[in-house]
């Protein structure tokens, strides 16, 4: 995994085996263009029947399974540990960025 090239909005399997079930998918939101960071700010996608918070959650489809990404839940992980890219989310970009700014400014 040495050369593994993570961009934003890559999405992988979720490294927690013991949380795929509920977070089967975690999706990268810094930068791409941030070198020698060991780590990665992500947001969890969640299976689709969970409650959702206004403003705060994006419906998308990682490889036609519907999940949300949820923008106030976010976290850091060892970049290592995102092993295996199963999508990506981009289509959302706009959505994804709104929640964001939501979260932070609060509009």
């Amino acid at each position: 995994m040495a050369n593994l090239v993570i961009r934003q909005f890559d999405v992988f399997d979720n490294p927690s085996a013991v949380q795929r079930g509920k977070t089967p998918f975690v999706a990268v939101l810094q930068s791409h263009h941030l070198h020698g960071i060991a780590t990665a700010v992500v947001a969890p996608l969640h299976a689709a029947s969970i409650e959702r918070l206004a403003g705060l959650c994006v419906e998308v489809e990682v490889n036609e399974i519907p999940v949300v990404l949820v923008a106030s839940e976010l976290a850091h992980l060892p970049a290592i540990r995102l092993r295996r890219k199963v999508g990506s989310p981009l289509r959302w970009d706009d959505d994804i960025r709104r929640a964001l700014d939501r979260l932070f400014t609060g509009f």
